[in-house]
């Protein structure tokens, strides 16, 4: 409670850090209709409602499907991960990147995930995304930015071992509803042109100005 600091409620999560050289964030968002969201293990979200009451009610989603997540939960928990803060556009959709680390009971990959206010997924990897083979999860901590206009997601897909490996990293402008490649720019070291490697342990992620510029 904002007036004393006295506890309204709690809820445990079972997320699972995705591996990293650091402790990668962990960041819940409001949605504007006053629902949190926060991450569980195996790539699923969870969800609370009448946040400023005692109670409120719950719940857990997974953007390929709950069921399918209850059915392989050990699998999926060991090698898929939320490993981006989670970000919510005006209309509720929630944004986050996953990670794979190896083969899992659904074949998942790292990509880019969208759940919409009624808990609909929707899932683009980040190899089809980029089309490029070498780039396969959105950068750890790195949490999308959604354009002024709602019409525009941006994201950072780096390589796993981006920083052992030199390989290629992006930023991309993907469609809010399909998630959708629309465009796309690889980036560059500006001090001699070679390709920029995006580090998981940093906390940079894309910053969209007034005027619709993106850093």
């Amino acid at each position: 409670r904002g007036s004393d600091g006295t506890l309204l409620w709690k809820q445990a999560t079972d997320y699972i850090l995705p591996p990293s050289g650091w402790t990668p964030e962990f960041q819940p968002a409001i949605a504007p209709n006053g629902r949190v969201y926060f991450a569980g293990a195996g790539g699923t979200i969870y969800w609370r409602d009448s946040i400023d009451s005692a109670s409120g009610h719950t719940g857990q989603i997974a953007f390929y499907g709950l069921s399918k997540y209850t059915a392989n939960k050990t699998s999926l928990n060991s090698r898929v991960f939320v490993d981006t803060p989670l970000t919510i556009d005006s209309k509720g959709n929630v944004f986050f990147g996953v990670q794979a680390t190896g083969t899992n009971a659904l074949s998942l990959k790292g990509g880019i995930a969208r759940i919409d206010a009624n808990g609909n997924g929707t899932f683009v990897t980040a190899t089809s995304a980029a089309a490029d083979s070498t780039v396969d999860k959105v950068q750890q901590n790195s949490a999308p930015a959604i354009s002024n206009d709602g019409k525009l997601v941006y994201v950072a897909m780096n390589h796993t071992n981006a920083e052992a490996i030199r390989t290629h990293s992006y930023l991309l402008a993907l469609n809010p509803t399909t998630l959708a490649t629309v465009d796309k720019v690889e980036l560059f070291n500006p001090a001699n042109s070679t390709s920029a490697d995006l580090t998981d342990i940093s906390t940079a992620s894309p910053t969209v100005g007034p005027d619709g510029d993106v850093y």
